[in-house]
């Protein structure tokens, strides 16, 4: 095969070195999925001064409830702050996630890379977290914590499947 003009042959013949070409940076070898488990939420301790406010609306709207012989309701105001009361003093969870090529798991559910349209990473110092963009109707966007995961390693994951 004949050079052509501007051609750079790069294959080494037998006692002829050929030019040197300038050297490409490495490119990362990316792995074929990324696990890491983080908290589902950040625990904030309000102090129970916080919880002056929820009580004090929660007994308003008890004495109103029982002040027109509304006992349904009332019943609902106790169920209602008892849960909140319960919820609010979980400890976080410890999930486990894990991104590959067909899709985002958060614990139990799998969020398919063909309906995520974009992501973003939050590259907070004490909490950074993953957005995603899915094709949702009511909740399209999805907040995912990294925890002490390699954010930059996460970004270049998923640079390869989806737009940033």
């Amino acid at each position: 095969m004949e050079k052509g003009k501007g051609t750079i042959d790069l294959r080494k013949a037998k006692g002829r070195e050929t030019e040197a070409s300038p050297a490409s940076p490495p490119t990362p070898v990316l792995p074929e999925s990324l696990e890491w488990t983080a908290f589902e939420h950040e625990q904030v301790d309000f102090g129970t001064s916080w919880y002056l406010v929820p009580g004090g609306i929660m007994a308003i709207l008890f004495s109103l409830a029982l002040w027109v012989q509304n006992y349904f309701f009332a019943l609902f105001v106790l169920i209602a702050f008892a849960t909140f009361m319960l919820f609010r003093n979980q400890p976080p969870k410890k999930i486990s996630f894990s991104i590959n090529h067909t899709g985002i798991r958060a614990g139990k559910t799998v969020y398919q890379t063909s309906r995520i349209k974009s992501f973003w990473i939050f590259d907070r110092t004490e909490h950074p977290e993953l957005s995603l963009e899915t094709a949702q109707t009511f909740s399209p966007y999805v907040r995912l914590p990294l925890g002490n995961t390699d954010q930059q390693r996460v970004r270049e994951f998923l640079s390869t499947l989806l737009p940033e």
